[in-house]
């Protein structure tokens, strides 16, 4: 059961917090007037999510440094939607809601309690050989 939990709670992660940023970044070169802005964060989200990638495999091969690199790349996304929603309040001269950045906060948070302090952390424990 805790294989099913760790496994669920880190491949949503990845398609909601890495792949999903990743193909609104592809479909924005390819939809907008000047791809500039979509190109770097094209280039930005390639490799958050080459670093997911390598992250849930050592997450896969039961190694915990693979998750504290996996969520770091999670709240680097919270982070700069954190940035862009502040950014697009000032430029419009709107207040500056907190309610969206909780919302994507949220999960990932919800997410890593469970994993680090749930019974889940017991799925990084390696048996022993006797």
């Amino acid at each position: 059961m805790k294989e099913i939990m760790v496994y669920g709670t880190v491949i949503l992660c990845f398609f909601c917090y890495g792949l999903w940023p990743f193909i609104a970044s592809a479909l924005l070169v390819f939809i907008s007037d000047d791809p500039t802005l979509g190109i770097i964060s094209l280039v930005i989200w390639s490799i958050a999510v080459t670093i997911q990638i390598i992250a849930m495999w050592q997450i896969f091969k039961r190694n915990s440094k693979g998750l504290h690199l996996f969520f770091s790349v999670v709240f680097l996304y919270v982070f700069l939607y954190a940035g862009d929603s502040l950014i697009v309040s000032l430029e419009s001269n709107a207040v500056f809601s907190f309610s969206n950045i909780i919302n994507k906060a949220i999960y990932p948070l919800f997410a890593a309690w469970a994993l680090y302090f749930s019974d889940a952390k017991d799925f990084f424990i390696k048996p022993t050989e006797s």
